[in-house]
């Protein structure tokens, strides 16, 4: 039996606001973004005064609505820069090689060159 850490509560309720903006894609106002993340309005505001104050959300004056902020956005980037194109794409480039049997490479070029990843086919596999 794994032993379950002890988390902060409030985190993750305040964590059901950002998720259910992420979900939308697109600024929300005050009210569908609680709807969405399964609270009241006057429960979800305190949350996102607090985001907001981080730098994680920001509201448009002009509109009321809600948006990643940015610290969001650095958020992103970092996480961005973690991400393996190479190995998020190889299981997608062994099934299509699997489903068309023939080979299939995926080449990215980046800052130090290109990068690639391939699979063989089933049938060149059994060959090799």
């Amino acid at each position: 039996m794994v032993k379950q850490s002890r988390g902060i509560q409030s985190i993750e309720v305040g964590g059901q606001l950002l998720r259910a903006l992420a979900r939308a894609g697109e600024p929300m106002m005050l009210r569908d973004l609680a709807r969405e993340a399964g609270m009241a309005p006057a429960k979800a505001h305190p949350y996102l005064v607090s985001f907001s104050r981080l730098g994680l959300i920001e509201q448009d004056k002009a509109t009321g609505r809600y948006e990643f902020g940015p610290l969001a956005l650095e958020l992103g980037v970092v996480s961005l820069r973690r991400l393996s194109a190479v190995r998020v794409a190889t299981p997608q480039i062994a099934a299509l090689a699997g489903e068309i049997d023939l080979a299939v490479s995926l080449a990215i070029w980046g800052t130090h060159g290109p990068t690639s990843s391939g699979s063989r086919s089933r049938a060149i596999r059994s060959i090799s």
